[in-house]
């Protein structure tokens, strides 16, 4: 059952960040960003150099966390940002360290996402 809630809980996950849309950054950011990669690529070379590029380049927008923090807030209030910041978290401790963090209980968590995501769904859908 374990490696099944786990499952269910990271696509409730993947749920949101399918719904939500990872702005571009502020003007003054992005030609902080456009400055680092100028340099990125006159200093270094080979993989690092596409490397640093590449992860800058990423940087042009906001996370995906920000992203469906602002999403869930936007359509179901504070509350709720903060259970899908606790979720958001464990998530990526399962994704890579292949196990939720200690203090989380999975078994708990997961039918709370499944209705934030289920009343995130109907939100999102009526508004349109």
């Amino acid at each position: 059952m374990r490696a099944a809630h786990i499952r269910w809980f990271l696509s409730l996950v993947v749920a949101v960040e399918c719904l939500s849309s990872q702005e571009e950054q502020p003007q003054h950011v992005l030609d902080h960003l456009k400055e680092l990669m100028r340099l990125a690529k006159e200093s270094l070379e080979g993989p690092e150099r596409k490397d640093m590029v590449n992860g800058l380049g990423r940087l042009k927008r906001e996370s995906i966390s920000k992203s469906c923090r602002e999403l869930v807030g936007r359509y179901l209030g504070p509350e709720a940002v903060n259970l899908f910041k606790d979720c958001y978290d464990a998530r990526g401790k399962i994704v890579h360290d292949g196990e939720p963090p200690k203090d989380f209980d999975l078994g708990s968590y997961t039918p709370q996402l499944d209705h934030l995501v289920s009343q995130l769904l109907i939100a999102v859908v009526t508004s349109s």
